[in-house]
């Protein structure tokens, strides 16, 4: 019963030398409250600017999987996302995000200091038939090494931080 369920009655204890993988992630996890206009989500949740499906310029939070069959959904980033409708077809988006985009890092780990996170902001109104957006983004990198001279970098050196404008 336990095979046909894919897991395994021997205890980990009895056969040390075993390579025991028992592991749960958690890829995407957020909460929403509505407040009229106002929408305030917060959790592990998909951060995706624009429509590209294959290429997707304005997605700035998470390395994109290139031709990645068995994972095609966005990643989940740990972020704060406000929206607010200012009219009737007009809006204001934003996120702060607490991970880098590889993330392998939270973004203000190393020195503890907030202009290390990574947002972006999104103003975004129809006009007849076209959803039409403009967007300001920085993204944060987290690096250990130099990749030029291979050398640990310390500090602020450590993040490297790009600031991008969007039309979409």
């Amino acid at each position: 019963v336990f095979d046909q369920a894919g897991i395994s009655p021997v205890l980990q204890q009895e056969h040390p030398l075993y390579d025991f993988q028992q592991s749960l992630d958690i890829d995407h996890a957020w909460m929403t409250i509505n407040l009229g206009p106002l929408d305030l989500t917060a959790g592990k949740q998909p951060i995706a600017w624009g429509s590209g499906y294959a290429f997707n310029p304005t997605s700035r939070v998470a390395q994109p999987p290139f031709l990645d069959v068995l994972r095609e959904e966005t990643p989940g980033t740990l972020a704060i996302a406000p929206s607010v409708t200012i009219w009737r077809s007009l809006s204001v988006s934003a996120y702060l995000t607490f991970q880098d985009r590889s993330h392998k890092q939270l973004a203000w780990a190393d020195d503890g200091l907030v202009h290390n996170l990574p947002y972006g902001i999104r103003l975004q109104g129809t006009v007849g038939r076209f959803d039409l957006s403009l967007s300001y983004l920085r993204e944060i990198l987290y690096r250990e090494m130099d990749e030029d001279t291979l050398q640990p970098l310390a500090g602020s050196d450590r993040y490297w931080r790009n600031h991008y404008v969007g039309l979409d």
